[in-house]
Protein backbone atom coordinates (compact mmCIF):
# COMPACT_ATOMS: atom_id res chain seq x y z
CA UNK A 1 0.00 0.00 0.00
CA UNK A 2 3.17 2.67 0.39
CA UNK A 3 5.52 0.91 -1.91
CA UNK A 4 7.60 3.78 -3.44
CA UNK A 5 10.60 1.55 -4.89
CA UNK A 6 12.84 3.37 -2.12
CA UNK A 7 14.89 0.05 -0.83
CA UNK A 8 18.59 0.47 -2.48
CA UNK A 9 20.80 3.14 -2.90
CA UNK A 10 20.58 5.09 -5.58
CA UNK A 11 22.89 6.19 -8.17
CA UNK A 12 23.27 9.85 -8.22
CA UNK A 13 23.53 10.95 -12.40
CA UNK A 14 25.65 12.79 -13.72
CA UNK A 15 25.60 16.79 -12.36
CA UNK A 16 25.10 20.15 -14.42
CA UNK A 17 23.44 18.51 -17.44
CA UNK A 18 23.01 21.01 -19.56
CA UNK A 19 19.37 19.37 -22.26
CA UNK A 20 15.94 19.49 -21.25
CA UNK A 21 14.50 16.34 -20.53
CA UNK A 22 15.35 13.42 -23.15
CA UNK A 23 13.69 10.45 -24.14
CA UNK A 24 15.57 8.84 -20.66
CA UNK A 25 13.49 11.20 -18.49
CA UNK A 26 16.86 13.32 -17.19
CA UNK A 27 15.86 16.68 -15.97
CA UNK A 28 18.75 19.23 -16.03
CA UNK A 29 20.76 20.52 -13.52
CA UNK A 30 20.70 23.86 -11.58
CA UNK A 31 24.02 24.85 -12.08
CA UNK A 32 24.64 24.71 -8.51
CA UNK A 33 27.84 22.29 -6.93
CA UNK A 34 26.69 19.04 -4.91
CA UNK A 35 26.46 20.01 -1.35
CA UNK A 36 27.87 16.88 0.41
CA UNK A 37 27.60 17.51 3.92
CA UNK A 38 23.65 18.31 3.75
CA UNK A 39 21.36 16.23 6.40
CA UNK A 40 19.44 14.87 3.18
CA UNK A 41 22.09 12.83 1.82
CA UNK A 42 22.33 10.69 4.82
CA UNK A 43 19.77 8.04 3.79
CA UNK A 44 20.17 5.91 7.02
CA UNK A 45 17.91 3.11 7.93
CA UNK A 46 15.19 3.80 9.74
CA UNK A 47 13.34 1.11 11.59
CA UNK A 48 10.60 2.49 13.18
CA UNK A 49 9.30 4.20 10.15
CA UNK A 50 9.12 0.98 9.12
CA UNK A 51 7.31 -0.19 12.52
CA UNK A 52 4.93 2.95 11.79
CA UNK A 53 3.78 1.60 9.00
CA UNK A 54 3.01 -1.72 10.40
CA UNK A 55 1.07 0.15 13.07
CA UNK A 56 -0.85 2.08 10.64
CA UNK A 57 -2.05 -1.29 8.98
CA UNK A 58 -2.74 -3.10 12.10
CA UNK A 59 -5.62 0.21 12.66
CA UNK A 60 -6.46 0.00 9.21
CA UNK A 61 -7.64 -3.60 9.61
CA UNK A 62 -8.79 -3.37 13.43
CA UNK A 63 -11.02 -0.10 12.44
CA UNK A 64 -12.20 -2.31 9.37
CA UNK A 65 -12.93 -5.36 10.91
CA UNK A 66 -14.88 -3.66 14.69
CA UNK A 67 -14.96 0.37 14.22
CA UNK A 68 -18.67 0.44 13.27
CA UNK A 69 -17.70 2.50 10.16
CA UNK A 70 -14.95 4.16 12.36
CA UNK A 71 -11.70 5.03 10.37
CA UNK A 72 -8.26 4.74 12.06
CA UNK A 73 -5.91 7.51 10.66
CA UNK A 74 -4.17 4.99 9.52
CA UNK A 75 -4.38 5.80 5.54
CA UNK A 76 -3.39 9.51 6.28
CA UNK A 77 -0.61 7.86 8.25
CA UNK A 78 0.34 5.65 5.36
CA UNK A 79 -0.05 8.73 3.04
CA UNK A 80 2.52 10.83 4.81
CA UNK A 81 4.92 8.13 4.65
CA UNK A 82 4.95 7.79 1.15
CA UNK A 83 5.81 11.41 1.07
CA UNK A 84 8.43 11.23 3.68
CA UNK A 85 10.33 8.01 1.70
CA UNK A 86 9.58 9.32 -2.16
CA UNK A 87 10.34 13.30 -0.99
CA UNK A 88 13.68 12.13 0.42
CA UNK A 89 14.82 9.61 -2.51
CA UNK A 90 13.92 12.60 -4.91
CA UNK A 91 15.91 15.32 -3.07
CA UNK A 92 18.95 13.06 -2.12
CA UNK A 93 19.31 12.36 -6.08
CA UNK A 94 18.38 16.20 -6.94
CA UNK A 95 21.30 17.52 -4.28
CA UNK A 96 23.59 14.97 -4.78
CA UNK A 97 23.91 15.55 -8.56
CA UNK A 98 23.48 19.34 -8.23
CA UNK A 99 20.19 18.75 -10.00
CA UNK A 100 19.67 15.86 -12.32
CA UNK A 101 16.43 13.94 -11.52
CA UNK A 102 16.09 10.76 -13.57
CA UNK A 103 12.28 10.95 -14.57
CA UNK A 104 11.90 7.89 -16.57
CA UNK A 105 14.16 5.39 -14.02
CA UNK A 106 11.18 6.42 -11.23
CA UNK A 107 8.53 5.77 -13.03
CA UNK A 108 9.89 2.26 -13.75
CA UNK A 109 10.21 1.48 -10.53
CA UNK A 110 6.41 2.89 -9.01
CA UNK A 111 4.83 0.67 -12.10
CA UNK A 112 6.84 -2.44 -11.21
CA UNK A 113 6.26 -2.03 -7.50
CA UNK A 114 2.55 -1.19 -7.89
CA UNK A 115 1.01 -2.58 -10.83
CA UNK A 116 1.74 -6.30 -10.49
CA UNK A 117 -0.34 -7.03 -7.14
CA UNK A 118 -2.81 -4.82 -8.34
CA UNK A 119 -3.42 -6.73 -11.22
CA UNK A 120 -4.03 -10.22 -9.84
CA UNK A 121 -6.37 -8.19 -7.00
CA UNK A 122 -8.46 -6.88 -9.74
CA UNK A 123 -8.55 -9.82 -12.02
CA UNK A 124 -9.60 -12.00 -9.18
CA UNK A 125 -12.37 -9.36 -8.33
CA UNK A 126 -13.32 -9.68 -11.84
CA UNK A 127 -13.91 -13.64 -12.05
CA UNK A 128 -15.39 -13.17 -8.93
CA UNK A 129 -17.96 -10.66 -9.57
CA UNK A 130 -18.82 -11.91 -12.53
CA UNK A 131 -19.96 -15.28 -10.59
CA UNK A 132 -21.42 -13.36 -7.66
CA UNK A 133 -22.94 -10.32 -8.91
CA UNK A 134 -26.18 -10.08 -10.24
CA UNK A 135 -25.73 -9.05 -14.18
CA UNK A 136 -26.99 -5.85 -13.86
CA UNK A 137 -23.91 -5.10 -11.86
CA UNK A 138 -21.64 -6.13 -14.31
CA UNK A 139 -20.95 -2.67 -16.29
CA UNK A 140 -20.16 -0.35 -13.38
CA UNK A 141 -17.57 -3.23 -11.71
CA UNK A 142 -16.10 -2.98 -14.79
CA UNK A 143 -16.18 0.61 -14.64
CA UNK A 144 -14.53 0.50 -11.05
CA UNK A 145 -12.17 -2.36 -12.16
CA UNK A 146 -10.86 0.00 -14.81
CA UNK A 147 -10.57 3.08 -12.87
CA UNK A 148 -8.49 1.20 -10.37
CA UNK A 149 -6.56 -0.26 -12.59
CA UNK A 150 -5.63 3.11 -14.14
CA UNK A 151 -5.16 4.62 -9.97
CA UNK A 152 -8.22 6.98 -10.64
CA UNK A 153 -10.87 5.05 -8.55
CA UNK A 154 -11.20 7.90 -6.32
CA UNK A 155 -12.31 9.87 -8.72
CA UNK A 156 -14.89 7.23 -10.18
CA UNK A 157 -16.12 6.68 -6.24
CA UNK A 158 -16.77 10.77 -6.30
CA UNK A 159 -17.65 10.75 -10.19
CA UNK A 160 -20.57 7.75 -9.31
CA UNK A 161 -21.47 9.34 -5.76
CA UNK A 162 -20.49 6.68 -3.93
CA UNK A 163 -19.34 7.75 -0.53
CA UNK A 164 -16.43 5.95 1.38
CA UNK A 165 -18.59 5.02 3.92
CA UNK A 166 -21.41 3.91 1.25
CA UNK A 167 -22.46 0.14 2.36
CA UNK A 168 -25.25 -1.96 0.80
CA UNK A 169 -26.20 -3.06 -2.55
CA UNK A 170 -23.84 -0.02 -3.84
CA UNK A 171 -20.74 -0.57 -2.19
CA UNK A 172 -17.80 -1.39 -4.75
CA UNK A 173 -15.48 -4.27 -4.43
CA UNK A 174 -12.76 -2.12 -5.10
CA UNK A 175 -13.52 0.73 -3.15
CA UNK A 176 -10.15 0.18 -0.62
CA UNK A 177 -8.54 1.24 -4.22
CA UNK A 178 -8.99 4.87 -3.49
CA UNK A 179 -6.16 4.83 -1.75
CA UNK A 180 -3.77 3.40 -3.76
CA UNK A 181 -5.34 5.67 -6.59
CA UNK A 182 -4.33 8.90 -4.52
CA UNK A 183 -0.80 7.55 -3.33
CA UNK A 184 -0.11 6.79 -7.25
CA UNK A 185 -1.41 10.21 -8.42
CA UNK A 186 1.25 11.84 -5.52
CA UNK A 187 3.68 9.55 -7.60
CA UNK A 188 3.29 11.10 -10.52
CA UNK A 189 2.51 14.68 -9.89
CA UNK A 190 5.81 14.87 -7.51
CA UNK A 191 7.96 14.34 -10.26
CA UNK A 192 6.88 17.26 -11.89
CA UNK A 193 6.86 19.17 -8.61
CA UNK A 194 10.17 17.96 -8.46
CA UNK A 195 11.55 18.95 -11.63
CA UNK A 196 9.42 21.94 -11.28
CA UNK A 197 11.89 23.19 -8.53
CA UNK A 198 14.83 21.89 -10.07
CA UNK A 199 13.91 23.92 -12.89
CA UNK A 200 13.45 27.21 -10.32
CA UNK A 201 16.26 26.54 -9.05
CA UNK A 202 18.46 26.85 -12.29
CA UNK A 203 16.75 29.98 -13.50
CA UNK A 204 17.20 31.48 -10.06
CA UNK A 205 20.79 30.04 -10.02
CA UNK A 206 20.08 28.77 -6.14
CA UNK A 207 20.84 25.31 -5.09
CA UNK A 208 17.79 22.63 -5.00
CA UNK A 209 17.18 21.90 -1.74
CA UNK A 210 16.03 25.23 -0.35
CA UNK A 211 14.09 26.21 -3.62
CA UNK A 212 12.47 22.65 -3.00
CA UNK A 213 11.87 22.84 0.50
CA UNK A 214 9.73 26.28 -0.79
CA UNK A 215 7.83 24.35 -3.56
CA UNK A 216 6.73 21.40 -1.29
CA UNK A 217 5.74 23.68 1.35
CA UNK A 218 3.61 26.03 -0.46
CA UNK A 219 1.99 22.61 -1.85
CA UNK A 220 1.45 21.39 1.63
CA UNK A 221 -0.37 24.64 2.83
CA UNK A 222 -1.97 24.93 -0.44
CA UNK A 223 -3.72 21.99 -0.30
CA UNK A 224 -4.28 21.70 3.45
CA UNK A 225 -6.20 25.14 3.33
CA UNK A 226 -8.32 23.40 0.04
CA UNK A 227 -8.48 20.69 2.14
CA UNK A 228 -10.57 22.74 5.01
CA UNK A 229 -12.75 24.41 2.28
CA UNK A 230 -13.84 21.49 0.91
CA UNK A 231 -14.64 19.53 3.53
CA UNK A 232 -16.81 22.32 4.90
CA UNK A 233 -18.26 22.80 1.53
CA UNK A 234 -18.91 18.38 0.78
CA UNK A 235 -17.05 16.16 3.05
CA UNK A 236 -18.06 13.16 0.54
CA UNK A 237 -15.68 14.96 -1.86
CA UNK A 238 -13.09 15.66 0.23
CA UNK A 239 -12.40 12.58 1.80
CA UNK A 240 -11.43 11.13 -1.53
CA UNK A 241 -10.43 14.11 -3.18
CA UNK A 242 -6.45 13.77 -4.41
CA UNK A 243 -6.25 17.59 -4.30
CA UNK A 244 -7.42 17.90 -0.95
CA UNK A 245 -5.56 14.78 0.55
CA UNK A 246 -1.89 16.15 -1.13
CA UNK A 247 -1.03 17.73 2.23
CA UNK A 248 -0.60 14.88 4.24
CA UNK A 249 2.35 13.08 1.84
CA UNK A 250 3.58 16.71 1.00
CA UNK A 251 4.01 17.35 5.08
CA UNK A 252 5.64 14.00 5.12
CA UNK A 253 8.18 15.74 2.50
CA UNK A 254 8.59 18.83 4.57
CA UNK A 255 9.82 16.25 7.48
CA UNK A 256 12.22 14.27 5.04
CA UNK A 257 13.85 17.57 3.70
CA UNK A 258 14.06 19.13 7.20
CA UNK A 259 15.96 16.04 8.79
CA UNK A 260 14.15 16.86 12.08
CA UNK A 261 15.58 14.40 13.86
CA UNK A 262 19.04 16.03 14.04
CA UNK A 263 17.58 18.88 15.75
CA UNK A 264 15.42 17.52 18.44
CA UNK A 265 17.69 17.79 21.55
CA UNK A 266 18.21 13.94 22.46
CA UNK A 267 16.18 14.61 26.06
CA UNK A 268 12.52 15.62 24.18
CA UNK A 269 13.36 13.09 21.81
CA UNK A 270 11.75 10.17 23.95
CA UNK A 271 8.38 12.79 24.72
CA UNK A 272 8.17 12.94 20.88
CA UNK A 273 8.34 9.35 20.24
CA UNK A 274 5.51 8.21 22.63
CA UNK A 275 3.20 11.25 21.96
CA UNK A 276 3.46 10.47 18.13
CA UNK A 277 2.74 6.79 18.66
CA UNK A 278 0.16 7.99 21.40
CA UNK A 279 -1.48 10.36 18.76
CA UNK A 280 -1.29 7.75 15.50
CA UNK A 281 -2.70 5.21 17.58
CA UNK A 282 -5.86 6.92 19.50
CA UNK A 283 -6.72 8.57 16.47
CA UNK A 284 -9.96 6.51 15.41
CA UNK A 285 -10.93 6.53 18.92
CA UNK A 286 -11.76 10.02 19.85
CA UNK A 287 -12.27 11.46 16.34
CA UNK A 288 -14.70 10.55 13.70
CA UNK A 289 -12.04 10.39 10.48
CA UNK A 290 -14.92 9.86 7.74
CA UNK A 291 -16.46 12.86 8.96
CA UNK A 292 -13.31 15.08 9.24
CA UNK A 293 -10.35 13.94 7.65
CA UNK A 294 -8.50 15.53 5.33
CA UNK A 295 -9.44 18.82 7.04
CA UNK A 296 -7.66 20.27 9.75
CA UNK A 297 -8.40 17.27 11.87
CA UNK A 298 -6.43 15.04 10.48
CA UNK A 299 -3.55 16.50 11.67
CA UNK A 300 -3.95 14.21 14.57
CA UNK A 301 -2.67 11.05 13.37
CA UNK A 302 -0.25 13.03 10.55
CA UNK A 303 1.14 15.04 13.58
CA UNK A 304 1.72 12.06 15.63
CA UNK A 305 3.46 10.84 12.60
CA UNK A 306 5.79 13.86 12.49
CA UNK A 307 6.50 13.47 15.60
CA UNK A 308 7.78 10.06 15.57
CA UNK A 309 9.88 11.22 12.66
CA UNK A 310 11.23 14.07 15.00
CA UNK A 311 12.32 11.65 17.59
CA UNK A 312 14.11 9.59 15.26
CA UNK A 313 16.41 7.16 17.68
CA UNK A 314 16.16 7.63 21.31
CA UNK A 315 19.45 6.11 21.67
CA UNK A 316 17.28 4.21 24.68
CA UNK A 317 15.43 0.67 25.31
CA UNK A 318 12.69 2.69 26.35
CA UNK A 319 12.24 5.00 23.02
CA UNK A 320 9.23 4.52 20.71
CA UNK A 321 11.46 3.72 18.12
CA UNK A 322 12.70 0.41 20.00
CA UNK A 323 9.09 -0.50 20.21
CA UNK A 324 7.93 0.50 16.71
CA UNK A 325 11.39 -1.87 15.99
CA UNK A 326 9.77 -4.96 17.32
CA UNK A 327 9.56 -8.33 15.37
CA UNK A 328 5.85 -8.25 14.99
CA UNK A 329 5.48 -4.28 13.76
CA UNK A 330 8.00 -4.89 11.31
CA UNK A 331 6.28 -8.17 9.81
CA UNK A 332 2.95 -5.89 9.97
CA UNK A 333 5.12 -3.04 7.69
CA UNK A 334 6.79 -5.74 5.38
CA UNK A 335 2.77 -6.79 4.17
CA UNK A 336 1.94 -3.29 4.23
Amino acid sequence: MTGSGTRGAVSAPRAGATAYPDGRGEVPGAGADPVPDHPILDAQHRPELHGLRGLAIVLVVLFHVFGDGRVSGGIDVFLAISGFLFTGMLAREAVRSGGAVHVGRYLGRIVRRLLPAAVLVLAATWVAGRLLLPETRWVQLGRELLASLTYRENWELIDSQLGYGAAGASTSPVQHFWSMSVQGQFYLLWLLVVVAAVLLARVLRRRVWPVLLGVVAAVTVGSLAWATSLHLADQQVAYLHTGARLWEPALGGVLALLALERRVPRAARLVCGWLGVALVASSGLVLDGAALFPGPAALWPVGGFALVMAAGSTGTRWGADRWLSGRWLAWAGDIA
